[in-house]
């Protein structure tokens, strides 16, 4: 199939997936943090009928109402995303380097 033939292809094998995995959680956490004030900052300014939000005063009720659900789900996503980071932070054993101490004596 298409598909086994495009994996056949990928030199990473799984850890790319693994990577690919941890990179898109780390990118929904900082996105989802960044979207969350500014959408509820959007929804304040269109509950209040700002002008600063050019659009037609009979939809800024309904365009508050989409900001605060979709503020929700951004931040649902910060949860679920940071969540994720974590525990694979606390799963990844600590890489410790093999030290050895130094002879401090002189050498002759």
């Amino acid at each position: 199939s298409a598909l086994a033939r495009i994996r056949s292809r990928n030199p990473c094998g799984s850890r790319r997936t693994a990577l690919g995995m941890d990179l898109c959680a780390h990118g929904c956490t900082i996105l989802s943090a960044a979207a969350v004030p500014l959408l509820v900052y959007f929804a304040r300014l269109c509950s209040n009928k700002s002008p600063m939000i050019e659009i037609p005063e009979e939809n800024k009720a309904d365009a508050a109402v989409g900001c605060w659900i979709a503020a929700a789900l951004y931040f649902l996503t910060f949860v679920v995303s940071y969540g994720y980071t974590r525990r694979k932070a606390r799963m990844a054993p600590v890489a410790r380097p093999e030290t050895q101490m130094a002879d401090l004596q002189p050498r002759e």
